[in-house]
């Protein structure tokens, strides 16, 4: 049964219905990044679109690398 939710790929928030939007506030790169790739590889993996707009700490060319690891 679709329940209209969708994953987030960010485990203490869960599913949630598509179309919410969050805000993230983080102090380290590494906080940032370990919220960003789980929440961008859940996107792709339910095939939405993405975006991505790069900046400090971190460089497209940084972001494209970590994400072509995962």
């Amino acid at each position: 049964m679709d329940d209209g939710l969708v994953k987030t790929g960010i485990d203490v928030i869960g599913q949630v219905p598509w179309g919410t939007h969050f805000c993230q506030f983080y102090q380290t790169r590494e906080d940032l990044l370990d919220t960003l790739v789980p929440y961008f590889e859940a996107g792709l993996e339910n095939n939405e679109f993405c975006m991505w707009i790069t900046a400090e700490p971190l460089s497209t060319q940084e972001c494209c690398l970590i994400m072509s690891i995962c």
